[in-house]
């Protein structure tokens, strides 16, 4: 009988674990050369990249469908658990466009980002 207890417990303990890793998100966040796909560097502190995906979900946009942007320092890919959630150019220097100042421009959506977040690059 108490055998038969003790694998209970030991069964529902590793059930419990499986669970756990199962509900952890991994987000990851690459920055790479926008002309050669070159990965310069990978961002894995989970606090700063829920903190930008929070200033990128919040943020007031504007329009680039009829501007003339120069290209973006870097390409800015945000994964969670390897599902991309964005996918953004990055200056390193703040832009002003239409009284917005940010540093993401989101190309598919032709929209620009108010969000100022430095990203830790050296």
């Amino acid at each position: 009988m108490k055998q038969c207890i003790w694998l209970l417990v030991l069964l529902a303990t590793m059930i419990a674990a499986c669970q756990q890793d199962e509900n952890k998100d991994e987000l990851k966040l690459e920055v790479k050369k926008p002309e050669s796909e070159e990965t310069v560097a990978v961002v894995t502190d989970q606090a700063f990249i829920s903190k930008l995906i929070e200033a990128l979900d919040k943020a007031e946009t504007i329009s680039t469908a009829m501007m003339d942007l120069r290209q973006p320092d870097y390409k800015v890919i945000i994964k969670k658990n390897e599902e991309t959630l964005y996918e953004l150019g990055y200056y390193t220097e703040v832009m002003k466009l239409g009284g917005l100042a940010g540093r993401y421009l989101n190309r598919e959506r032709e929209e620009f980002y108010g969000v100022t977040i430095d990203l830790p690059l050296k």
